[in-house]
């Protein structure tokens, strides 16, 4: 049986005719880059670059707090298979280098509704007008010894057949308060330091002051956190300029401003461009245990919050009444997704479980569970056994992480 390695050969040396399985046009062109995937496709694994990887945006990082040494037992990460291409190496006097990723010419760019990426299509390009939604996602990709290490897409390489990517290593955990209305909230995310390609003494000097003028540059990915990120609302109403610490961990660690925010070249970044500011000891933060530290911590009275305690969106599950009879008919129930604000979600997919003691009885013979054409709602019916009276049967409904519960007592006809 004749490899695609020797059909290539044949039919370029004109012994074998083409048969083209694309809607595309019948040019040689054409044909040429058909054969060129089916061949990148036949020996992808036998390149010592190709690695298998995991992408996925800030809201699917199981372990948001590793840049390296990740696991995927249990992941909501995305695997994807791509190659790691190292184009040119750092050194001392200049940034870390770009380098390429390339992934395999079958692989998908735009995604529909059941697709493990489809969340970039809705959240991302939707949202943001992005061209290519991978840009701005993270992907882990192992090192030589099977290491994962966390990098940000940064650029789509338009240039070459195979479709590349710029990707830079993801070098700092950044940390900074969120002022959102009467909330202040504690916000962690991997970025990209970059210098600025001027170098300058860090102090400026005119007739009357001498100020920090050291600047430095970091690149997020661009998502509804990071896009607040440029100003943030004070408590008297006025607009300033964000204050960050990035920096050593040490008891003077370096201080910046925000001096400038750039969000559409490319769309799908938050490219963000810092000037040195001094330390406050007053109301910045430092905590050496756990290696966070916040600028502007204590400039306002209210508390900042953990960043996991904020409720986003929320599951209500309601019935007629509280009890379910055991041996009588089937009893509707609903559940009810709102988000922050109060409006309703209309959940594409959701999953219910019963439970009864904690153990999982949804598969089991105790119940009959109807499935009707709205997913948010079931009739379920519990059988004739008079043994599970007055015990408590909790039924709950799950839709992207967001989980609803309600507890049914067991009652007699």
């Amino acid at each position: 049986m004749p490899t695609i390695l020797s059909k290539y050969k044949n039919r370029i040396s004109g012994y074998e005719t083409f048969h083209f399985n694309r809607n595309e046009d019948f040019t040689t062109g054409a044909m040429i880059k058909n054969d060129s995937d089916l061949i990148m496709e036949e020996t992808w694994w036998n390149d010592p670059q190709s690695r298998v990887c995991y992408i996925y945006d800030y809201y699917h990082d199981d372990q948001p707090n590793l840049s390296r040494g990740m696991t995927y037992e249990n992941t909501t990460k995305t695997k994807i298979d791509a190659k790691f291409m190292i184009r040119a190496h750092g050194s001392m006097a200049k940034d870390q280098v770009e380098v390429h990723i390339m992934f395999k010419p079958n692989q998908k760019f735009n995604f529909e509704e059941g697709d493990e990426l489809y969340y970039l299509e809705r959240d991302y390009r939707n949202k943001y007008k992005v061209p290519d939604v991978f840009i701005g996602a993270y992907i882990d990709i192992p090192d030589q010894n099977g290491v994962y290490e966390k990098w940000l897409i940064c650029m789509r390489d338009t240039r070459t057949q195979f479709q590349k990517y710029y990707i830079l290593p993801c070098d700092y955990y950044l940390h900074w308060i969120e002022e959102d209305g009467e909330k202040r909230i504690k916000r962690k995310m991997w970025c990209v330091t970059r210098n600025q390609n001027s170098y300058n003494s860090g102090l400026w000097t005119d007739y009357y002051f001498t100020s920090e003028q050291n600047q430095n540059k970091f690149f997020l990915p661009m998502n509804p956190i990071t896009e607040k990120l440029f100003y943030t609302t004070t408590n008297d109403g006025k607009k300033r300029n964000q204050r960050l610490i990035i920096s050593a961990l040490t008891e003077n660690p370096i201080c910046w401003n925000i001096s400038k925010i750039e969000n559409h070249n490319p769309f799908g970044l938050q490219k963000v461009t810092v000037a040195q500011d001094e330390f406050n000891r007053e109301t910045d933060y430092i905590n050496f245990e756990t290696g966070e530290m916040y600028a502007d911590y204590y400039a306002s009275s209210i508390e900042p919050i953990q960043e996991e305690d904020i409720i986003t969106a929320s599951c209500s599950i309601n019935t007629s009444t509280n009890n379910i009879k055991a041996g009588g008919s089937y009893k509707l129930v609903t559940a009810n997704f709102v988000d922050v604000n109060g409006d309703e979600i209309i959940p594409s997919s959701v999953t219910w479980k019963c439970y009864i003691d904690d153990i999982d009885i949804t598969d089991y013979d105790l119940i009959s569970i109807k499935y009707l054409d709205e997913p948010n709602k079931i009739r379920i019916k519990f059988v004739n056994d008079k043994s599970y009276l007055g015990k408590k049967l909790k039924i709950t409904c799950e839709s992207d992480n967001i989980v609803g519960s309600l507890e049914l007592e067991i009652i007699s006809i």
